[in-house]
């Protein structure tokens, strides 16, 4: 599975069965997704590792 686009899925205020359906088939395409791994495994997590370079923010403490 590369991806999955559930976006036409979105809740329907009338039909409350839909949400139901929108959320198993979400679960599901999850599980398809990770059926492979272990949970040690890495997954396409970028987490734990830092930027290097200049940030735009100051992370210094404000001298106010």
């Amino acid at each position: 599975v590369v991806g999955f686009d559930i976006v036409e899925l979105c809740p329907n205020p009338e039909e409350r069965a839909s949400d139901f359906v929108a959320a198993k088939l979400y679960y599901k395409m999850l599980t398809y997704k990770f059926a492979g791994t272990d949970e040690e495994d890495e997954y396409e997590s970028n987490f734990n590792e830092t930027k290097k370079g200049v940030s735009k923010f100051n992370t210094e403490e404000d001298e106010y």
